[in-house]
């Protein structure tokens, strides 16, 4: 049984990019070679190709295998950081 899923588009990325690109993170440029990539990323989403169309939503993890533990400083900042 194929499942569809729909959801809102979020615009969190795109304002995330905007204001990397207005503080110059990012080159005009390379802003502009990104946006111009942005249609040919999305269109096997759109069309339900690979990998979309190969059965990911079937599978599922081995179950012999042990989830990883992680250890007790997980969350742990790993080096100074300043405000």
């Amino acid at each position: 049984m194929a499942r569809q899923t729909a959801c809102a588009p979020s615009r969190g990325g795109e304002d995330g990019f905007d204001r990397a690109r207005s503080a110059g993170l990012i080159a005009e440029d390379r802003a502009r070679r990104v946006r111009a990539a942005g249609p040919d990323a999305v269109a096997p989403i759109g069309g339900w190709g690979a990998p979309y169309s190969d059965g990911w939503e079937d599978w599922r993890p081995d179950p012999r295998r042990r989830v990883t533990e992680l250890p007790g400083d997980w969350n742990r900042t790993p080096a100074a950081t300043s405000a």
